[in-house]
């Protein structure tokens, strides 16, 4: 056997080692309501992480949604909750895809999506770190309304934050890729930002990651010139008040329908590190993790951390010391974490994260100096729909 296939064919085994059940350290349920959602997660000073979800509130036919926000110790406890948005106050609005950022210390910007009888437009508000209100709620597309958006994504920095979306219907001609930049208290930075456009894009949200200077990269897939998959992975960094910096950078060809995009290391050695599937005719597909220097030039080649026959919208962070932590769904109702050290390397093999049915993709945030709080939404006994929130130990050493 050639040399290389021999290598090609050790790593696919050692990639289908079955996931090793590992225990969280601390769990919370914060909600069973049926109508809670997916939700969005950030780490704050300290320890500990902040979370945001939305969920029904019964007042009639139908019900309402309230946004709600909390922010939870080390150990998981409540520390400071409250309500960003309610729908109780206002004409009939549904929040959903809630996402979160921290700025700086004592700010937080919170973005959604906003769905009314109208349309669906892309919704955000700033507050302090104890929910208090710095504004109003305002509009991402404020000037030029878009009713056809999509979930957003957020990053955010010192003193102010970006929102990424896609526009459209669900998959295919017609989408687009929309980014905004805004300062701490809410008041736009740069004019809305159109991604290059794509005859046959796919219609899943766009990647997000912003720098300690508030310049931010931007990654989005778009289908194959025949117009089907696979995919192509694209970014494009720009700086805070809207200018690009490159050009579009496409990062892989073969890729599924979404990818991850997040911010490392500090000053000069600050780049972006992308995590993506790969899809494969002859092999199971590949999670594929890459890092990239400011300048969105690639510090090394995409490196294979698992194999996954599904890649639904995946979660990624790193810390301070260039650790990573990410989170996907494998198959079915199953959801995988993996946790990476400073050089790529798995510091143990994929494991779950649900403990029951998942009905979400799993959402993640570092919260202590060796730990990963996962959130996600899973279905226990008697079919009761409830949104938890696990720690797990990172089980590697930073350098």
């Amino acid at each position: 056997m050639p040399y290389r296939h021999a290598c090609r064919g050790l790593l696919l085994l050692a990639l289908a080692v079955p996931a090793l059940a590992q225990e969280p350290i601390h769990e919370v349920i914060l909600s069973d309501n049926p109508g809670a959602s997916a939700a969005g997660f950030a780490s704050v000073p300290g320890g500990g992480v902040l979370v945001t979800w939305s969920e029904n509130v019964s007042v009639g036919a139908p019900p309402r949604n309230v946004l709600r926000a909390v922010r939870l110790g080390p150990d998981l406890s409540t520390r400071a909750a409250f309500a960003v948005a309610d729908d109780r106050r206002g004409p009939e609005t549904s929040f959903q895809c809630p996402v979160v950022a921290r700025l700086g210390a004592d700010h937080l910007a919170f973005a959604w999506l906003a769905t009314t009888v109208a349309g669906r437009r892309i919704a955000y508000r700033v507050t302090t770190a104890s929910g208090v209100p710095v504004g109003p709620v305002a509009f991402a597309d404020a000037d030029t309304p878009d009713r056809l958006a999509q979930c957003p994504q957020i990053g955010g920095w010192a003193r102010g934050f970006a929102i990424a979306w896609p526009s459209g219907p669900n998959t295919g001609p017609g989408i687009t890729f929309h980014a905004r930049s805004f300062e701490e208290n809410g008041k736009p930075a740069s004019p809305r930002i159109d991604m290059q456009r794509e005859a046959a894009a796919a219609g899943f949200p766009p990647g997000i990651a912003v720098d300690a200077r508030g310049h931010f990269t931007v990654s989005w897939t778009v289908f194959s010139p025949s117009g089907g998959f696979p995919s192509r992975l694209k970014m494009r960094r720009f700086l805070r008040n809207g200018l690009p910096t490159a050009r579009t950078i496409e990062v892989a060809r073969d890729t599924s329908e979404s990818a991850a995009i997040a911010t490392f290391g500090r000053g000069a050695d600050e780049g972006v590190e992308v995590v993506w599937r790969s899809v494969g005719t002859l092999e199971p597909g590949m999670i594929r993790v890459q890092r990239f220097d400011r300048q969105l030039r690639p510090l090394a080649a995409p490196r294979a951390v698992a194999s996954s026959d599904f890649f639904g919208l995946p979660s990624l962070r790193v810390d301070a010391r260039g650790r990573s932590a990410l989170a996907w769904e494998p198959a079915g109702t199953r959801m995988n974490g993996l946790f990476l050290d400073a050089d790529l390397v798995a510091c143990g093999p994929p494991f779950p994260v649900n403990q029951s049915r998942a009905l979400g993709i799993a959402t993640l945030a570092f919260s202590g100096p060796d730990e990963v709080a996962v959130g996600l939404l899973e279905e226990g006994a008697d079919a009761v729909r409830r949104f938890v929130v696990r720690t797990y130990p990172l089980g590697c050493s930073g350098p």
